[in-house]
């Protein structure tokens, strides 16, 4: 049984006064690879609109619905964001699930994935009237001729200074996985990463393109001068205590070999699994196969995270996973942190933030250094080889990622 290497044990920072306290040297991007991927990223961004526009084309549906106007500000320095794949937003609401969540929590922001939602029945059932008018809704469908599959919306009622859909990578962009909006002192990205699939036909796609670009992503932001939050259903186990009985599972989709070695890349790029940081030991699930009684057995698997820029881990004053909310085949997370330990200058210090700074590598050659950096394994003999320049296949149901036709069945506990 392969088990990797805890990459984000080792260490506990403590908050003390308002200054950050400096992480240590394993968890620092050096120059060298910062320098890599900062002319990468740029390289990436050629054409892009500036960052105060920060729009972006993007092949996905996008629709910013609800209320206009929103608060200006966050209500305190102390800010939890929440984030559920609820396999299937129209059941939710049909159900009062959503509706129970918002009263009963009232999150300032909640991010969901798996909504399962295209234009026309978000128009038709309008569905952007079931949710709270005090929230801002933004939502990231998928593209036709595919219906009911994937997608993300974010609900806020702090108004952002900009919006993104998608990464801004064609092949990428037709399922409408990732939304990210900036604020003040952070980009927060709400994610629904692709599954490798029960035959992991998808797995060369997963790991090698879009494990590889989304990261580059989540660089580029953090190069824009900012930290990031990324919230959502990562669809990966990372450790053994991840999954409620690891011995068998190394060939199924979200615990393989080449998915918890490529989720480890995420330290090496300088961003932290909260959760597991706070927590080392903790054995806590955020999903159960809707399949017999697995819930009411805890045989769980942890694949929801909630990942930070290092720089921005003292900020966080908890990472907690909800099992006592039910309503999905997963569970909410959140994330609580205190923005007022954010400091923007130590951020671009610590990540050698510099505007003009050039370098003559490619994205390829970061692409290929990032491989050679990886255990010695080849994708395709476990999945079906994809062009470079087309996407994923087309959607179908797997163990992990049910039928867009069928309705979220998990809805109580009995």
């Amino acid at each position: 049984m392969y088990v990797p290497k805890d990459l984000f044990g080792g260490y506990k920072s403590q908050r003390n006064g308002k200054k950050q306290n400096k992480f240590s040297n394993d968890l620092t991007l050096g120059n060298s690879a910062a320098k890599k991927v900062r002319q990468e990223i740029k390289n990436s961004l050629v054409g892009q609109n500036s960052i105060g526009n920060f729009m972006g084309d993007s092949s996905a549906l996008e629709l910013n619905l609800g209320n206009k106007n929103g608060q200006k500000f966050f209500q305190s320095d102390e800010i939890t964001i929440w984030a559920w794949n609820v396999n299937g937003v129209r059941a939710m609401i049909k159900k009062k699930k959503l509706d129970d969540f918002f009263k009963s929590v009232n999150p300032e922001i909640l991010c969901l994935s798996e909504t399962k939602i295209d234009e026309g029945a978000l128009a038709d059932l309008k569905l952007e009237r079931k949710i709270p008018k005090e929230y801002l809704q933004y939502w990231n469908c998928c593209v036709p001729p595919i219906k009911g599959y994937a997608g993300t919306a974010i609900f806020t009622k702090v108004i952002p200074l900009s919006v993104k859909y998608d990464i801004g990578i064609p092949k990428h962009d037709k399922e409408g996985r990732t939304i990210t909006l900036e604020y003040e002192k952070f980009y927060l990205v709400a994610v629904y990463v692709p599954n490798a699939g029960s035959s992991l036909k998808w797995l060369n796609y997963r790991v090698a393109q879009w494990d590889v670009d989304f990261r580059n992503y989540l660089k580029s932001l953090e190069l824009k001068g900012k930290p990031v939050i990324l919230m959502g259903d990562l669809n990966v186990a990372q450790l053994d205590i991840d999954v409620y009985n690891p011995q068998g599972y190394d060939r199924y989709p979200c615990f393989t070999e080449e998915e918890r070695t490529s989720f480890s890349m995420f330290k090496n790029l300088g961003f932290i699994d909260t959760f597991r940081e706070i927590y080392p030991g903790k054995i806590k699930f955020s999903f159960w196969d809707v399949r017999s009684s697995m819930r009411k057995e805890n045989k769980g698997w942890r694949l929801d995270y909630a990942i930070v820029s290092k720089s921005i881990f003292p900020a966080v004053v908890d990472s907690e996973i909800h099992t006592d909310i039910w309503g999905s085949d997963h569970c909410p997370i959140s994330l609580t942190f205190d923005q007022s330990y954010i400091d923007l200058d130590d951020f671009k210090e610590d990540i050698n933030f510099d505007e003009n700074d050039s370098d003559d590598k490619s994205e390829m050659d970061f692409e290929e250094e990032e491989k050679i950096n990886m255990p010695d394994f080849d994708c395709e003999q476990f999945s079906e080889p994809i062009e470079l320049d087309k996407g994923p296949p087309e959607p179908t149901a797997t163990i992990f990622d049910e039928d867009p036709n069928k309705e979220n069945i998990f809805n109580n506990k009995e």
